[in-house]
């Protein structure tokens, strides 16, 4: 007999002569799993950032350098398609006046920005520069509730006419633009738009304090910051009346969170309907009530180890580990129970025992290479430099191993101790409804082949007819896969690689709605991505000055950067140039200089 066999059937006469210890010990630990689900929890969310010199480098220019402006944008986008009108502006300015107004109104900052001149108010956008307008402007009592279309017209005509008009303009959409119409006698630049943005200024200190990032993440301090952004959104929304308002990806975790928790029913459906096909499977409703029972000890075991071995939490761990858990645990218990119930039919006619241990004899050597393969595959992830997939993969192989030992052991070993326990009370001269396989229903595979005249054995052996039809079909089988395989090769290749927001969020989602309208309303010139550039060195050394007056002039040429108006790298904040610049120029600086 082959060494495997002969293994197998040690292992299911082992574990059948001690069905009772294996049982307890298996709901002993399952008891103790729970403690690392209460007390070990993890409070963190998994990075999924990649690691390197590249993320190192990210983190210490957050620690050298910590914003002091926590930013909060938006876009708002008129109902009527020109968002420079008095009912827009003016609704507008009532919410923000609700804003200042609110207990929020202590975390604005306010201050002076050096690298752009001008002071920083919390909240600061055109209808505030309308407002301020009319109300200096000597010609009209005219205020922005009481001002008309025209009016407001007239006044963006000389805002932006201003000396900081070219800055205002930034925030009106790429359709945003004028034409020369005459008013009152006078031609004016009427400005239209469909959309503009503005922006929130917020004490990052008062917030917490450390980086803006934007990846996931659940510590206290990033959800309560995006709270914050919920808070001031729905403030300047009001009753939207005659705008829509979004905010630009500020609710990145809270919004994970929320669409995490929606997916449960989903979870709940999917393990329902895998009971369903149990009972039906098996015909035996009392093992779809056990399966239910074990798939909470999977659940259980999966955040117990995960916990006690310090994963921290992702959402592929929270959701997409759990639903393989239930497809792997529900095969193997199928398997299982398939294999001990033909056993236990009444052509062999096997008692409880030593029917498990001639069905796991037959199938321990499937379902454990199954284990093996499919663990093997799973903890190849922890070879990847991403927490979030490093997490994954060990937590899949948790659930494999789990569904091994619970749904493809436990559980038969379970079914084995009640039939036997139901024997024995009926050879006591209890009476007791039997639900073996013969008496059960049967399934409605074995109901189509009753009707087409052979029963259980007759529908196994038409599949297996089934099988050998097409291993003796094998010169078109063969061809055909082939062929399949070049065209969906083909197919593969003309995937593009790029990840859509809306393929891991809600389409309809604020969130992503908010990126499709940037998308829209930002210009070309103001879309992409923003950089960190670190530099290190002896600044006082003309080298080290020269050296960084060349790369920036090599940005400068550089058609693939966006560039501001004097043809330079378009920069968000000062360099060390800009200070020169005005140390030179000033009079009194240089005599300072001087002096010292």
């Amino acid at each position: 007999m082959p060494l495997g066999r002969n293994l197998s059937e040690w292992v299911g006469a082992t574990l059948t002569r001690h069905s009772g210890r294996f049982i307890l010990s298996i709901l002993g630990l399952t008891l103790l799993l729970i403690l690392p689900i209460i007390f070990l929890a993890p409070q963190e969310q998994a990075s999924q950032d990649p690691g390197g010199p590249v993320f190192d480098l990210q983190k210490k220019v957050s620690q050298r350098f910590p914003p002091r402006i926590h930013v909060t944008s938006f876009i708002l986008e008129d109902r009527e398609g020109d968002v420079l009108r008095q009912a827009p502006l003016w609704e507008l300015y009532q919410n923000e006046q609700k804003l200042r107004n609110s207990e929020l109104n202590d975390f604005l900052f306010n201050g002076y920005d050096a690298d752009y001149e001008r002071q920083i108010i919390g909240v600061f956008t055109l209808a505030d520069a309308v407002q301020n307008f009319l109300i200096l402007d000597p010609r009209t009592t005219a205020t922005l509730e009481t001002a008309t279309d025209a009016q407001v017209k007239e006044a963006l005509h000389r805002i932006f006419a201003g000396p900081s008009g070219s800055l205002l303009q930034r925030a009106l959409s790429r359709d945003g633009g004028f034409e020369r119409r005459e008013l009152a006698g006078e031609a004016i630049n009427y400005w239209q738009s469909q959309a503009m943005s503005l922006f929130v200024a917020s004490d990052n200190q008062r917030l917490g304090g450390g980086p803006s990032s934007f990846n996931l993440s659940n510590d206290a301090v990033t959800l309560g910051k995006e709270r914050h952004n919920r808070q001031i959104q729905e403030i300047l929304r009001g009753e939207q009346a005659n705008y829509h308002l979004w905010g630009i990806a500020i609710d990145l975790n809270l919004t994970s969170q929320e669409q995490g928790r929606t997916a449960i029913p989903f979870i709940v459906a999917t393990v329902l309907a895998v009971l369903v096909v149990v009972g039906l499977a098996l015909r035996s409703w009392s093992i779809a009530g056990l399966t239910a029972g074990g798939l909470v000890m999977l659940f259980i075991w999966l955040k117990g180890w995960s916990n006690l071995i310090g994963l921290n939490s992702s959402l592929t761990l929270d959701l997409i580990v759990p639903i393989a858990m239930i497809s792997l645990g529900v095969d193997f218990l199928i398997h299982a129970i398939s294999r001990y119930q033909e056993e236990r039919q009444v052509g062999r006619g096997l008692p409880p025992g030593l029917a498990l241990r001639a069905g796991i004899a037959g199938v321990l050597g499937a379902l454990t290479l199954a284990m093996l393969s499919d663990g093997v595959a799973f903890l190849a992830n922890i070879t990847s430099g991403i927490e979030t997939v490093i997490g994954f993969g060990i937590a899949a192989g948790i659930a494999v191993l789990s569904s091994y030992l619970i749904m493809g052991l436990f559980l038969p070993l379970l079914v084995m101790r009640w039939d036997q326990r139901r024997e024995n009370r009926s050879q006591s001269g209890f009476a007791v409804v039997s639900e073996s396989p013969e008496s059960v229903p049967a399934s409605p595979v074995q109901e189509l082949g009753a009707k087409a005249g052979f029963g259980d054995t007759g529908v196994r052996a038409a599949i297996a007819a089934g099988v050998v039809w097409l291993a003796r079909m094998y010169w078109a089988i063969l061809p055909l896969a082939v062929l399949l395989t070049v065209g969906t090769t083909y197919l593969a290749f003309q995937l593009e690689p790029n990840l859509d927001v809306k393929e891991f969020f809600d389409a309809e989602s604020d969130f992503v709605v908010s990126l499709d309208k940037l998308d829209e309303h930002t210009s070309a010139s103001l879309s992409g991505e923003p950089a960190n550039i670190y530099i290190e060195g002896d600044l006082t050394a003309p080298e080290s000055l020269i050296a960084l007056r060349e790369f920036l002039d090599r940005m400068g040429n550089n058609p693939h950067l966006a560039q501001d108006r004097e043809g330079g790298p378009a920069l968000y904040a000062r360099t060390i140039f800009s200070l020169l610049r005005r140390v030179i120029d000033s009079d009194f600086a240089r005599s300072q200089i001087a002096a010292d």
